[in-house]
Order: C-alpha cells, then sequence, then structure tokens
C-alpha cells in the first residue's frame, strides 16, 4: 500500500469516527434531557385521542433521521422523531417557555 493510500484511509476513518461521535452525542443529550420522556407522554395522549392503536406501543428516537436540538438560556428548540417498533414515525417539535418545555405538535411521517 502506498502512504497516500494510508493516510487516505486514515483521514476518512478520523472522519467516520468524527461523525458517529457528533450522532452519539446529540442522541445522547436528546434522550437524557426533559423534553425526551414528555414528548413520549404527549405522544402517547396525540394519539389516544385520536384512537390509534400506536397510543401503546413504545416509541423509540429515530436516530438516523434529521434532528434538531438547542439549549440556550433565552429558549430552547427540538425537533426529532420517535417511531413505534414497527417504524411509523411522528415528528415532535418543542420549546421551551418560561423554563418549561412544551410540545408544539406532534406530525405523523411516513
Amino acid at each position: 500500500m502506498k502512504p497516500t493510500s494510508k493516510k487516505f484511509i486514515a483521514v476518512t476513518l478520523v472522519l467516520l469516527a468524527a461523525y458517529f461521535a457528533s450522532i452519539g452525542w446529540g442522541v445522547y443529550r436528546i434522550t437524557s434531557s426533559e423534553v425526551f420522556p414528555l414528548s413520549k407522554k404527549m405522544l402517547a395522549e396525540y394519539l389516544a385521542s385520536r384512537k390509534s392503536p400506536d397510543a401503546l406501543e413504545p416509541y423509540q428516537l429515530r436516530w438516523w433521521s434529521s434532528w434538531n436540538f438547542r439549549t440556550r438560556s433565552a429558549g430552547s428548540v427540538a425537533e426529532f422523531q420517535l417511531c413505534t417498533p414497527a417504524m411509523r414515525c411522528y415528528l415532535i417539535k418543542a420549546w421551551t417557555v418560561n423554563g418549561k418545555w412544551v410540545v408544539t405538535e406532534v406530525i405523523a411521517r411516513q
């Protein structure tokens, strides 16, 4: 193997490791925040009010979808997808109002 090939492989592996580490860190921040259990509860209530069979399903964060999670002192924002085991997903939108998380929208996804 040429030295340039080794450098290319090393750089690629470092970039991949950084990418997966950033995803892992983001997922950890979302799942350990106050908004995550609140979102699961609000999604179950939302679906129960519509008599959806998904209301009784366990929900998991969809790791490989786009998500947005920012915490600031002036206001925090969260957008992520929760999915059932059958991969029926719901986009959750939430932000903080007076320091408390509020789920503002639940949108069914395909």
